[in-house]
């Protein structure tokens, strides 16, 4: 299921097969400028309108291709880095660099392809060609669990192509852009897969987060107020009221300025959950607003206590059986 069948083995079998043409060269960022590639009189009486009436764009692109052909990397990372300026929204660049600083090899340039490959995916997170890219790059670091996630994180979105309208799969496409950062595409996500089912606790849940997250991160207050009170309104849709679900709502309401609703509520969920880190934390802020200086330090003191207690002594053999024990 993570392999996502043939394919991905077929596509990093072939990656790997690359020739490393310029193994240790490390850029750490991405040229400004490039050489044009050398066309001699034979290639312009074979070519008599090969550039006439095209844009910057294209031929930047072609000048990237042709240079990429005769292993310039640098130069033809130049001419994408050009292209890109042209365009900011197009992926063919961007996808290009990342081709190129593949084969130019190293951790820094598989770094820099790293940034490269998210923005692409920024751009548009359907295409899987890019998760393969992504994959690639983190197994060449070391970074296993990562390249796991994303293997996921491709196959979720293989998923959504055969099940367009199954509200999981449509809660789970919106559970993975809130991890991307991309909240404003979760959220819409998040309430298609509401249209098709309307009572979806964990969809009500996931749709509360993102609206918060999204709140967050804008600085217009008006704007904010209005991402918290559909946080809020997304919230009440559910009529559990779990520990998880207090904790959110707390955190809506102190994000809203409303630090006197929001202590009341994450009293509520320490009551029910005494020993949870997030709520001594959130606790903490909650009462530093409200000038309760002396509960913000033991709200401190409390989260010090217990994540010391929360550290594992000894690793176990089946740690997880033993948890099951207690």
């Amino acid at each position: 299921m993570l392999l996502d069948h043939l394919d991905e083995l077929y596509n990093r079998d072939k990656r790997q097969a690359l020739p490393l043409a310029s193994v240790g060269v490390q850029l750490t960022k991405l040229p400004e400028s490039y050489s044009k590639p050398k066309r001699g009189f034979i290639f312009f009486l074979t070519h008599p309108f090969d550039l006439i009436g095209w844009d910057h764009y294209h031929q930047y692109m072609r000048d990237a291709r042709d240079l990429t052909e005769v292993e310039r990397y640098q130069d033809a990372l130049g001419a994408y880095y050009l292209a890109l300026k042209e365009r900011p929204s197009s992926i063919e660049p961007l996808m290009g660099m990342v081709q190129a600083l593949e084969t130019l090899g190293g951790s820094s340039n598989y770094l820099l392809a790293l940034e490269q490959a998210k923005k692409a995916l920024a751009l548009n997170f359907r295409d899987l060609t890019i998760y393969d890219e992504l994959v690639y790059l983190f197994e060449k670091l070391g970074s296993r669990q990562e390249a796991l996630e994303y293997r996921r994180k491709r196959f979720t979105v293989r998923t959504l192509k055969s099940n367009p309208n199954n509200p999981m799969v449509l809660n789970n496409i919106g559970v993975m852009l809130v991890d991307l950062k991309m909240h404003a595409q979760a959220i819409h996500y998040f309430q298609k897969a509401l249209i098709e089912s309307p009572h979806l606790s964990i969809t009500c849940f996931n749709l509360a987060k993102a609206w918060l997250q999204k709140g967050m991160e804008t600085e217009k207050k008006k704007l904010k107020l209005q991402h918290l009170q559909a946080a809020e309104d997304a919230l009440n849709e559910i009529r559990d009221d779990t520990p998880a679900i207090l904790i959110l709502r707390g955190k809506i309401l102190y994000q809203a300025g409303k630090y006197a609703q929001a202590k009341e509520v994450m009293e509520q969920a320490l009551y029910r959950a005494p020993s949870l880190l997030e709520i001594h934390t959130t606790l903490q802020l909650i009462n530093e607003k409200l000038g309760n200086i002396k509960e913000a330090i033991d709200n401190y003191e409390t989260y010090r206590l217990l994540q010391q207690e929360d550290k594992p002594k000894k690793k176990r053999r089946f740690s997880f059986l033993s948890r099951e024990k207690k």
